[in-house]
Parts: C-alpha cells; structure tokens; sequence
C-alpha cells in the first residue's frame, strides 16, 4: 500500500509546527528564568509575566506609579531596577545620582535614543538636550553654557 504524497506533506507540516511551538516555550521560559536570576541576583525588582513582561504590574499600578516604582527603587541595593516590555524587550528605571550622571554625562555617546524616541517625544521635549543625539548634543551644551 502507497501513502499518498500529501500525507507526507501534512506529516512534515505538523512535524515543523510543534517543533516550532516547543522551540518557542523553551525560549520563553528561557527568558523568563534568565530574567529572574539577574533580578534576585540584584535584588528586589518588578515581576515579570511570559510575554508580557511587567505590563500587567504597570496597569495595575497605573493610578500610583511613581509610589510605586519609588518604592522597589528604595529597596534595590543600587535604586535601580530592570523591567522587561513585551516581548522580551528590556528597560531600565533609576534613581542613583552616580547612573544617571554616567547615562547624561560622563558616557552619553554610549546610550544612544535613536530615532523612535525622538520622534515620540518631539513634540514634548523638541531638539532640546534630552532629546537629541551625536552632534546636535554636542552644541546642546555650549547653547545652554552661553546662557
């Protein structure tokens, strides 16, 4: 007896599929545990969700947010913490004067915002010093000096 050739075709089809969707729990569960290590290893931090990240905490938090966030800087050992956007994405939130002098000042080359940023802040903060990068930071500092 022959088996027909989309038999095979389905065969292969569905042995691509769950392949792909067991590849996918291990990366996210991957993830997920990697995440977790660097927060315990650092410290108090935000929860995180699969896939969501901490966006659930940020909604639920949403009417206190600065409270909030406030308080698990305070009881980070260096008052910064990592927070993971969906889809694995990752952010950094802090209050330790020594980061955010060595983000703004010393390194600033360093921490690129890109074009993504700008164009969502544009209207709120214009070409100002903290929306701008490269060369048009460069002569932020000297307008604000001659000031």
């Amino acid at each position: 007896m022959e088996i027909p050739p989309f038999s095979y075709l389905s065969l292969l089809l569905t042995t691509l599929i769950l392949i792909l969707i067991s590849s996918l729990a291990y990366r996210v569960t991957y993830q997920r545990r990697s995440f977790k290590r660097r927060n315990q290893r650092a410290g108090a931090g935000f929860k995180t969700v699969p896939i969501l990240g901490t966006l659930p905490y940020f909604l639920l938090n949403r009417h206190r947010f600065l409270d909030w966030t406030t308080a698990i800087l305070a009881a980070h050992p260096t008052h910064t913490a990592v927070f993971q956007r969906p889809g694995a994405a990752l952010g950094v939130i802090t209050a330790n004067p020594a980061v955010v002098e060595h983000i703004l000042k010393s390194n600033f080359l360093n921490y690129p915002k890109g074009p993504r940023f700008m164009s969502l802040l544009f209207d709120f903060l214009g070409t100002g010093i903290f929306n701008v990068d490269g060369d048009l930071w460069k002569h932020q500092p000297n307008t604000v000096q001659i000031l």
